[in-house]
């Protein structure tokens, strides 16, 4: 597939955005998703909150996600934003009151016993707190590509869409399971009351975690309501069959349709 070392001609062509945006790119912002096995790009406006152009881009057969990244143009031009999202495999809230920029890989292990190497964050304003994170180890290549990106893990733009949808009638399960990671939120009557990433392989182990994290909240399990985004390579069917045995409150986020997809949704609608 690849002509010379690290360029991939069919992924230049696959990420080629149309030349009309790109010539007025510093009106238009961007985001771009870095997975494991994919790679996806949106170009919106803010103007209407409109998707201009979007791409997802299957690198299961490459190396890296990072190294069909270098293939495309992405980083030619200057957007007036440009966010960079990739999947964390450890996150934590931390209030502003406690938080201390120069203790932040120090609180991140402090709140879940992983070790203190690189991390990052992102506020998260409506509940006067920051999102910390394990910076992914690509880190460095991915920034020089991208000058004036911020780099963050999706679970920032999961958690807005979760706050976007829950109420203060119900309570509210969010979930995204990417890899071998799954990444929950729970809001109880509209206040978020747990964020945790857990180790999964199989759709047991999502219920096992959902429902324990339930049983620890005092929450009614089966009343609950519950959404869940499940990233290529995961029976979404079985899941939701699995599911819906506890609870008839259960729906899944497809990853992609003729006109919509997931990442398309959370960019233009849930960074702020």
């Amino acid at each position: 597939m690849a002509t010379s070392a690290g360029f991939y001609p069919e992924i230049a062509s696959q990420s080629s955005i149309p030349a009309e945006l790109m010539a007025r790119s510093a009106s238009l912002r961007i985001g771009v998703h870095i997975g494991s096995k994919r790679l996806q790009c949106v170009v919106w406006s803010d103007q209407d909150a409109t998707c201009l152009w979007s791409s997802d881009i299957d690198c299961s057969e490459l190396p890296s996600s990072e190294e069909a990244l270098m293939s495309t143009r992405w980083g030619e031009r200057t957007f007036r934003q440009c966010l960079v999202t990739f999947d964390a495999d450890c996150i934590s809230l931390v209030p502003d009151a406690f938080y201390k920029e120069e203790h932040k890989a120090e609180l991140l292990q402090f709140q879940t016993g992983e070790d203190n190497r690189a991390a990052g964050k992102v506020d998260v304003p409506t509940m006067q707190a920051k999102m910390l994170f394990r910076l992914p180890a690509n880190w460095d290549r991915v920034q020089r590509f991208f000058p004036n990106a911020m780099i963050f893990p999706r679970a920032s733009l999961l958690l807005n869409y979760a706050m976007q949808k829950s109420s203060i009638q119900q309570n509210h399960f969010q979930f995204h399971v990417a890899d071998r990671t799954l990444t929950v939120f729970v809001l109880v009557k509209g206040k978020v009351a747990l964020v945790n990433t857990y180790e999964v392989s199989t759709p047991d182990d999502i219920l096992y975690y959902l429902s324990g994290a339930a049983m620890r909240l005092g929450i009614d399990f089966s009343d609950a309501r519950m959404e869940g985004f499940m990233e290529y390579g995961w029976d979404e069917d079985r899941l939701l069959a699995l599911m819906r045995e506890f609870s008839p409150h259960v729906n899944v986020m497809r990853p992609a349709s003729s006109d919509n997809h997931v990442f398309e949704t959370l960019f233009v609608q849930c960074a702020s």
